[in-house]
């Protein structure tokens, strides 16, 4: 995948070839809500064009930035206020600094991926309890 599991950043299971139906569920799950997070993103992006187009050194003011756009996002929906979104859908995301995820195995590494695993198996317990 793109991004390493972490305790704060859950990834899908990967298929290598013996997956388990609680983590078939799990994925399908996961997958389905991905899709709603990015639809949503799509809008947000739609309705506010700066966020297309953000300057990756000024962190806070990013932070900022985009919690302003998401509540004044939220209350244009409170209020009726929509807008058309189709020009908007195959809008892609410009950022002024390419960053890449690189692997660096360490100690801690390790370490945060087990605390990954750890919730990404609580996760999909648990999901598999509302399932019952």
């Amino acid at each position: 995948g793109a991004y390493p599991l972490r305790q704060w950043l859950i990834t899908p299971y990967r298929n290598i070839g013996h997956f388990t139906e609680s983590q078939k569920h799990f994925n399908k799950k996961f997958s389905a809500t991905r899709v709603k997070i990015e639809n949503t993103f799509g809008l947000l992006k739609g309705r506010f064009h700066q966020l297309t187009q953000i300057d990756m050194h000024e962190v806070n003011k990013i932070i900022k930035f985009i919690i302003c756009c998401c509540v004044m996002h939220n209350l244009c929906i409170d209020n009726d206020d929509l807008i058309n979104y189709n020009e908007y859908d195959n809008e892609e995301v410009i950022m002024t600094d390419e960053y890449e995820y690189v692997q660096d195995i360490t100690v801690t590494d390790v370490q945060l991926k087990q605390a990954g695993e750890l919730k990404r198996n609580n996760l999909k317990e648990y999901l598999l309890y509302l399932n019952n």
